[in-house]
Order: C-alpha cells, then sequence, then structure tokens
C-alpha cells in the first residue's frame, strides 16, 4: 500500500502541474490517496450547454465517465451557479456597521 501524499506534497504537485499538463493525472492519484477516496478526477463543465469533460481520473469506469459526459453532466445543480464577478480597481475598506440590536442599546457591554 502506498504512502498518502502529506498537503504540502500535494499543493506543490498541482503547482508542478500547472507549468506541465503531463503530471495532472498523477496529481490526481495523489489527491485520491490524500482524501482517501474510491475514485477521483478534475473535469470541467460549461455553464452554457451544461456539458462537462473530464481530463483526468483514476478508480473509475471510463463507462461512467462517458456516461456522465454525456447525459448526467447537464443535471449537475452545480454547473447552474451563478459566474462570480469581480471588480476592477482597489478593493474599498469597509467598516463595519453595529448590528440593529447594538444600535438600540439592548446588546450588554462585557
Amino acid at each position: 500500500m502506498s504512502r498518502s501524499p502529506s498537503q504540502s506534497e500535494l499543493i506543490e504537485s498541482i503547482y508542478d502541474a500547472g507549468l506541465h499538463p503531463e503530471l495532472w493525472s498523477d496529481v490526481v492519484v495523489m489527491l485520491n490517496d490524500f482524501i482517501g477516496s474510491q475514485a477521483c478526477g478534475l473535469i470541467s463543465k460549461d455553464t452554457v450547454s451544461k456539458s462537462g469533460a473530464t481530463h483526468y481520473y483514476c478508480g473509475v469506469d471510463p463507462h461512467y465517465i462517458q456516461l456522465y459526459s454525456e447525459t448526467y453532466s447537464q443535471y449537475d445543480p452545480l454547473a447552474r451557479l451563478p459566474r462570480v464577478r469581480y471588480r476592477k480597481g482597489p478593493l474599498r475598506k469597509t467598516h463595519p456597521r453595529p448590528c440593529r440590536r447594538m444600535q438600540r442599546g439592548s446588546a450588554t457591554s462585557p
């Protein structure tokens, strides 16, 4: 039985795979060992067509990968999440406002 990778080894491997895509297959196996799962995969989702593509995986019969890609990916609720929009420019510092209870004076002081 192989040794489970440490968190830092896994993170380092993810960064390496970002630079060398041929390493992603090994990273998926490491991730699977790290979380103690039976199967693991790296997929991408198209939010417009609702299709999914599995790029790297381990522990799964290829038949089920194909079924997911062709049929079930369109029903995945995570594919329908709204896109996160980032604001351009510097972030504003906001000061927390007291909650209503504190504004009414009903909060107790320590």
